[in-house]
């Protein structure tokens, strides 16, 4: 190693400086990442379980959130509080509301892939 350094020029000990910083900057999103992960893994079952003992959907919004420390939840609390009451009946339980929702949002996304490749198609064929 100490022969690689005397002998190195500006340009080889720059370039491993850079390899350096990259490899420990790759080592701490890692392990950031996976602490998010630990901690969603112990504070999301608590959260959904808060949130399904709930009453209303205002009271079990707040009750996951209690749990939900990093928001994990928060699109998904943010979906189902975003419900439109006309398109859906406030009388569903919670867990039909969301799987509404979900199935709503993936029609929608399927609609515009399709309107977007078909109007590839249309574009290529002229």
């Amino acid at each position: 190693m100490n022969h690689f350094i005397e002998n190195a020029d500006f340009v080889s000990i720059t370039v491993a400086l850079v390899l350096l910083l990259m490899s420990i900057t790759s080592w701490v999103v890692i392990i950031v990442k996976s602490w998010l992960l630990i901690q969603a893994k112990k504070q999301i079952p608590q959260a959904i379980a808060a949130f399904w003992q709930a009453p209303d959907l205002e009271s079990a919004c707040q009750a996951s959130a209690a749990f939900d420390k990093k928001g994990f939840l928060n699109p998904l609390l943010d979906t189902v509080k975003n419900t439109s009451p006309d398109r859906l009946s406030l009388e569903l339980p919670v867990a039909a509301r969301v799987t509404w929702r979900r199935r709503s949002a993936k029609r929608r996304s399927i609609k515009g892939i399709a309107y977007t490749i078909a109007k590839r198609i249309c574009c290529w064929k002229n």
